[in-house]
């Protein structure tokens, strides 16, 4: 009983945040000539950065059961909106409760789309519905053979039918290891200890069970060295970062907003 408990707590650990310092983002090394040929001075950017702050909105998904707080620490150039997490249905598809947060997107006006972990899931299932002008996942996976195996193993096991929907969150030590959080502890420990244990057991079991194999074509995905949760797995469009883990979104904003800020401003 007591490797059930850890096992599931693994994957009940599947959520929340993560990212730190990035090695290169080839787009936009390859528009540094035309800045240097003078087509875009710099009083031109910071008209482009004001317009595009203006109306640009970047709609995010935090990890499963985390909330905003995770992201109070970035800064980016555009307005980021905040989706809070919906109350499941007992038997709801995450391709149906994806319909339901993408009614909260407007969409007469250019936006983006942020998933951390579990919530780059939800913002893959909700890119099949609406027309992000990127998806950029963080500790996160955008196919289902990209998550670890024994998510996967759970998806195919009747394990479900006995977890109760109270199934407690994990302890800090086992929690703390899994995310390796660096600074803002406190957070950290209040975050896991507000984890709704009803959306927690329910988004655990889509997580295990996700079958999706599509990967969107303006799909951005950043993972870390150290994540324990969600390891590296190279494809087009996605960056390393060194000695990442899985509470990067918080140890490393500042390095983080910069990538985020480069990957919406560039084609």
């Amino acid at each position: 009983m007591k490797s059930l408990f850890f096992l599931l707590t693994l994957i009940f650990c599947c959520s929340f945040e993560g990212f730190t310092q990035c090695k290169g983002a080839c787009f936009v090394e390859a528009l540094l000539p035309i800045e240097a040929a003078g087509f875009m001075n710099e009083s031109f950017r910071m008209d482009q950065n004001l317009v595009e702050k203006r109306r640009m909105k970047v709609y995010v998904f935090s990890g499963l059961g985390a909330d905003d707080r995770v992201f109070q620490f970035l800064d980016l150039k555009y307005e980021l909106v905040y989706l809070p997490w919906l109350e499941p249905g007992i038997e709801e598809s995450i391709s149906a409760y994806a319909k339901r947060m993408a009614a909260e997107i407007d969409q007469n006006e250019p936006f983006g789309l942020i998933g951390i972990s579990y919530g780059g899931l939800v913002a893959v299932e909700v890119s099949k519905l609406v027309r992000a002008k990127k998806v950029i996942l963080i500790s996160s996976a955008c196919r289902r053979k990209e998550l670890r195996l024994i998510y996967r193993f759970f998806g195919h096991v009747p394990i479900w039918k006995i977890v109760p929907d109270d199934f407690p969150s994990p302890p800090l030590s086992i929690a703390k290891y899994l995310f390796s959080p660096k600074t803002q502890l406190d957070l950290f420990d209040s975050v896991i200890q507000d984890i709704p244990p009803r959306f927690s057991r329910w988004a655990s079991e889509k997580i295990c069970k996700w079958d999706n194999d599509t990967v969107p074509d303006n799909l951005i995905l950043i993972t870390g060295s150290k994540d324990r949760l969600m390891p590296y797995k190279k494809q087009k469009n996605s960056f390393l970062i060194a000695g990442g883990t899985h509470w990067m979104i918080v140890d490393r904003a500042e390095e983080i907003s910069k990538l985020i800020n480069d990957c919406f401003k560039y084609p």
